[in-house]
């Protein structure tokens, strides 16, 4: 994959949304120059900050967690730490509302329309 990526130009523009702790020894020796976010659930880490060293530790972007997971002191925890905070999936009206208030650095969802006209409105 990296060779096409790199081929194509688009290798500064992929990353991994979320590779499992067993996966990221694969993935750093066939796709060393894309990075990635770590897939876990704050129920593994009660603690944040212990999460955000973990991550830190794992050299991944930040975390990709599910929107249930996310919270307020998870985003600000991340932010300080110099890491990013994605979230999966979000697809109603408001589950999005709540989610964008928390300002993830990035939402997954199979309503892009719903979640941009979110944005959209926010920014007005």
């Amino acid at each position: 994959m990296e060779p096409l990526a790199r081929e194509t130009g688009v290798l500064d523009r992929i990353f991994f949304t979320g590779l499992f702790e067993e996966d990221i020894p694969t993935a750093r020796e066939k796709c060393p120059s894309v990075p990635y976010y770590l897939n876990t659930s704050i129920s593994r880490f009660a603690n944040v900050r212990k999460l955000a060293k973990k991550v830190r530790s794992l050299g991944a972007l930040g975390v990709n967690i599910s929107k249930h997971y996310l919270s307020m002191r998870l985003t600000r925890v991340f932010h300080h730490e110099g890491l990013e905070v994605s979230v999966w999936t979000v697809d109603k009206k408001p589950e999005a509302l709540r989610v964008l208030m928390m300002q993830p650095d990035n939402v997954t969802t199979r309503k892009p329309d719903m979640v941009w006209s979110l944005l959209q409105k926010e920014e007005a």
